[in-house]
């Protein structure tokens, strides 16, 4: 019954997709213009900018599970440990702003999607007994590549449309990265197909705690070690993630190669259009 309920959401979801974009075309002044698309550059930053959505940032629910049911950590701590992701991503645009400005635009946003997509790959070294620290090296990659991603994105989607078009790119940008990550995290689902989706979404640290005797509130303050986690949700979660990294390794590099392939530097509107020179006055003689 959730499967046909979740039928019927799906296609009523293409009809009224389908309807938006007739109606788009068909009006003077369309809220979103898809004649912006005509560009390969804002196609291939749109597609960058899903990708990262639905390949990178919907992994961030996955990996706050796996560190909270499957090592048993607080929701604080679970979240200082993925610090090293989340200052990279704010510290790398202030460091390489200026270097990263002189390169070529398509080469910044795919090279960045690219780290992104080592970085996701780099997080399969998730074993039945490894800890938080085998996620650093990936995170570490994910912040850099973020960080190089995000300011291209912002710069090449405002950049290759005209400047009256600035407002409606700049909510188109933030359009395709929330669509991506509403996409990624419908497709991906860290449990195994014989559970229903609604067990799949009560998601409880209670269970590691059980086996590991310790009371919930015990649990959320200490981490579990290897031989006390739970040898069978946590099996799943795992297995669940690795199959999510893959996807989402996948999905970016396709991103990447879009945003190195499409986006043009001869696309760009210049910052400054040359006025035409001005006629010269007409020479006037005095008479005497």
């Amino acid at each position: 019954m959730v499967e046909r309920a979740n039928s019927r959401d799906v296609l009523r979801f293409r009809v009224a997709f389908v309807a938006f974009v007739f109606i788009e075309l068909h009006q003077n002044r369309p809220m979103f213009d898809l004649s912006l698309f005509r560009k390969p550059s804002f196609s291939g930053v749109s597609l960058g900018t899903f990708a990262v959505g639905g390949g990178m940032f919907a992994l961030m629910p996955y990996l706050t599970l796996y560190l909270q049911n499957d090592l048993g950590y607080s929701p604080l701590g679970g979240g200082l440990r993925l610090l090293p992701m989340t200052i990279l991503t704010f510290a790398v645009p202030f460091i390489f702003r200026s270097p990263i400005s002189t390169l070529p635009p398509g080469a910044v946003l795919g090279g960045g999607i690219a780290i992104s997509a080592a970085g996701i790959a780099a997080l399969l070294a998730v074993g039945p007994n490894s800890g938080w620290t085998v996620l650093i090296p990936g995170m570490l990659l994910s912040g850099l590549g973020i960080g190089i991603a995000n300011p291209a994105i912002a710069r090449v989607g405002l950049g290759v449309v005209p400047p009256e078009r600035s407002g409606m790119a700049s909510g188109l940008s933030n359009t395709f990265r929330i669509g991506g990550l509403a996409t990624g995290l419908r497709r991906s689902a860290p449990c195994s197909s014989n559970e229903s989706r609604l067990r799949c979404r009560r998601v409880s640290a209670r269970a590691p705690a059980r086996s590991a005797g310790l009371s919930p509130r015990r649990a959320s303050r200490r981490p579990l070690t290897a031989n006390q986690r739970s040898p069978t949700r946590p099996r799943r979660l795992r297995s669940g993630l690795r199959t999510i990294f893959v996807i989402g390794a996948v999905l970016v590099a396709l991103g990447a190669v879009a945003a190195a392939c499409l986006v043009r530097s001869k696309d760009f509107h210049s910052a400054t259009r040359s006025a035409p020179a001005p006629e010269p006055a007409p020479v006037t003689t005095e008479r005497a």
